[in-house]
């Protein structure tokens, strides 16, 4: 702020009766001359601040205590604009209905906030905090200001930095704030920063003075303009508030953590349940925020200064490919054979004995009067690709040919049933292409995919129609458990 800007707003802002032609030169002379008691960068603040702050140093520069220790107890209420001293390094610009009391033992303040609106100034030192009915400020040296409006239905204390940092403490939990940041102060609850530029914050401190009906859940967010995307998009994943969540073969590299319903406060992402190896902190702009999402391992999330954990999901590669069906003999020495399958259906061999005569062998596999199967193999055994047979009671024989193709003799019939027995405990995808994905879910479990329920038959499977470039598999156990399957056919590795 320049001196063209600053002396205006001393005149106006600071009258006195038939003040000298010269007072504004004498002021400005007295600020340049203490100028190495702050530190030499302009402060650039708007609208009602500005004004104070340049109160503020007005009163500092004409009234400043020689430097030493002081010991001193002190109040105010501010009838109008006031700006008044605490002990010899710092100044208070208040507007009016503030109340102020403070306490000054050498180098220790304290002050108590009770109501209104105070722009501080202080200098570096020794423990200064601010109380207010919400929450603490620590400071040891900066420019802040603090408005706490009385009311029947509060909306907590307002706390913005303009230059420096400050710890804001509530019973809740504890947060840093630098310069341009502002945050929100609730008794009991962690401290919550709204995301104001400095010119929205002033306005946000002067508005909170009128005398309007408010909510306790208040929260102040600029509005997005009509027709701007929101700030912030969440991934193709989002994890809910759940400590039992369970991610398989995720290809993605963001994941979006859900933060408790209602708040918008400070949140930790950590790999490890002791928050030593945090991959993220910060503010929750929106009702999730956004983390690189590991391959394998552990993400635990929770609110700031809180120790219970909002969310804990482990991420695990797939245990087995269900899209390779497993492969079952079916041997002649059992004349009756029973194959209970999961998932994909299973790849069959038929195994029986050779004969010495044989040049080649017949083998047949009938369902009841019908031959639904019917090769010649020169080997003692014949493969059958997954699908070929499904579910389901079959007969079948091999019998032994000669180099003319007659039989050499008879073969016992052999019976094989095929059936589908449902005791998984995790989903299989069993295909997944061509805008269709199929599989077989948990009995008892629930299934989404890409947030659609999805319909079970009696023995868990299903078939859907699917046109994404993500699909998101999301598994409801009958426990309780809650597990994710991640597929992006078009690439195996994509940002979203």
């Amino acid at each position: 702020m320049s001196d063209r800007d600053v002396r205006p707003l001393i005149e106006d802002l600071w009258p006195v009766p038939s003040p000298p032609p010269d007072l504004a030169s004498r002021v400005l002379a007295v600020m340049e001359r203490d100028r190495p008691l702050w530190r030499r960068r302009p402060l650039v603040v708007g609208g009602t601040v500005a004004a104070l702050a340049a109160g503020l140093a007005l009163a500092w520069g004409l009234y400043r205590r020689e430097p030493g220790l002081v010991e001193e107890d002190g109040g105010w209420v501010a009838s109008n604009r006031s700006t008044v001293d605490i002990g010899n390094r710092a100044a208070a610009a208040m507007e009016p209905g503030a109340d102020l009391k403070w306490s000054v033992r050498k180098e220790r303040v304290s002050v108590q906030q009770r109501r209104g609106s105070v722009f501080y100034r202080v200098d570096k030192g020794g423990p200064f905090q601010v109380s207010t009915p919400d929450g603490e400020v620590e400071v040891t040296g900066t420019c802040f200001r603090i408005t706490h409006a009385r009311r029947a239905a509060s909306t907590g204390t307002l706390v913005s930095v303009l230059e420096g940092s400050v710890n804001v403490r509530t019973s809740g939990g504890m947060l840093r704030l630098k310069a341009g940041e502002t945050a929100r102060l609730w008794s009991g609850r962690p401290p919550q920063p709204v995301p104001l530029d400095p010119g929205e914050a002033a306005a946000a401190h002067d508005e909170e003075l009128r005398d309007r009906p408010v909510t306790t859940t208040e929260v102040r967010v600029t509005p997005e303009p009509e027709g701007r995307e929101p700030r912030e998009r969440p991934s193709a994943l989002v994890l809910p508030t759940s400590t039992r969540l369970r991610v398989f073969g995720n290809p993605l590299d963001k994941v979006s953590l859900s933060v408790p319903p209602g708040k918008r406060a400070a949140v930790e992402v950590a790999q490890d349940r002791q928050f030593r190896h945090r991959v993220f902190s910060g503010s929750a702009r929106a009702p999730f925020v956004t983390v690189p999402a590991p391959a394998h391992g552990d993400l635990y999330w929770r609110l700031a200064g809180q120790h219970e954990l909002a969310g804990h999901a482990r991420f695990l590669p797939d245990a087995a490919d269900p899209d390779r069906p497993v492969t079952n003999v079916v041997s002649e020495g059992r004349l009756s054979t029973t194959i209970h399958f999961q998932g994909a259906q299973p790849k069959l061999t038929f195994v029986f004995a050779p004969s010495p005569d044989a040049a080649r062998y017949q083998v047949k596999v009938s369902r009841g009067d019908r031959v639904v199967l019917e090769r010649t193999v020169s080997e003692p055994l014949c493969e059958v690709a997954p699908g070929t047979l499904g579910e389901g009671r079959y007969s079948w024989t091999a019998l032994p040919l000669g180099e003319d193709g007659a039989p050499l003799g008879r073969r016992p019939v052999n019976k094989l049933e095929l059936a589908y027995d449902n005791a998984r405990s995790t989903l299989a995808i069993t295909r997944m292409g061509e805008g269709a994905v199929e599989g077989v879910a948990p009995l008892g479990a629930k299934l989404f995919v890409n947030g659609t329920s999805i319909a079970l038959d009696e023995k868990g499977r299903f078939a859907t129609k699917v046109n994404a470039r993500v699909v998101v598999f999301r598994l409801l156990g009958s426990d309780g458990s809650e597990s994710y399957w991640v597929r992006s056919p078009a690439a195996r590795r994509k940002t979203l």
